[in-house]
């Protein structure tokens, strides 16, 4: 996404709750895998989610995951390429859901961002990891430097 374009996108509501170099940094490396599959757990209210929805690819899928549904739901027939799930993702039937979703094939790009705590990071990043593509990455929303936010899943 060019500069101008992320610029206008991060200070149009709703507005990411990221910090924007950090946020900067982390788009750059997904944009750059090509994501057809684009998963983000904690969509609150579709700040950072919006961004998912451009870059994935022109035929690809973005999956928000969010156990309230405070998403601004105005957004949502803009974001075409758009699927959300009401449901907490610790839950078994959520994680259905998402398979139900992704019909066979892998996620791309991981983000989790719901609960901000070890015990809920560590359960969602448990639950989804096994559906990551090999080669694919996974981020973290408040999780420290940002060298530390995402983790490349490695290639078989």
């Amino acid at each position: 996404m060019d500069k101008e374009k992320f610029n206008n996108f991060f200070e149009t509501e709703p507005l990411p709750l990221q910090e924007k170099s950090e946020f900067s940094w982390l788009l750059e490396k997904v944009e750059s895998i090509k994501p057809n599959i684009i998963v983000e757990i904690g969509i609150d209210k579709g700040g950072s989610f919006k961004f998912w929805n451009e870059i994935v690819s022109q035929n690809g899928l973005a999956i928000g995951i969010d156990i309230n549904d405070a998403v601004d739901k105005k957004w949502i027939p803009v974001w075409s390429r758009t699927k959300i799930i009401f449901g907490d993702s610790s839950k078994a039937e959520t994680v259905e859901k998402l398979k139900e979703l992704l019909n066979g094939n892998n996620i791309d790009f991981l983000y989790i961002d719901g609960l901000h705590n070890e015990t809920g990071v560590n359960r969602d990043y448990n639950l989804y990891f096994p559906l990551v593509r090999k080669g694919g990455i996974i981020g973290f929303h408040d999780a420290g430097e940002p060298s530390k936010k995402y983790h490349n899943v490695p290639e078989a």
